[in-house]
């Protein structure tokens, strides 16, 4: 760790926003679509979709993808 850093959580610098209501069902996973659908499972990719909403919150906003596997 470089010199004067300090080691700490994501909990205890930041909050966390729930994306339930959000997630596409499997029943609207498109073939083809704007937006590939990113899941845990075996595929990273299992559908796309052309659905647009906005998760509104108060800025900063840091989101984080884990490329897990790659």
């Amino acid at each position: 760790m470089r010199e004067g850093w300090e080691l700490t959580t994501l909990e205890e610098i930041a909050y966390t926003v729930s994306v339930r209501g959000h997630q596409a069902q499997t029943n609207e996973y498109a073939e083809s679509g704007t937006w590939p659908i990113v899941d845990q499972g075996q595929e990273r990719v299992v559908g796309y979709t052309d659905a647009y909403e906005l998760i509104r919150k108060p800025l900063p906003l840091v989101l984080l993808v884990t490329t897990r596997g790659l």
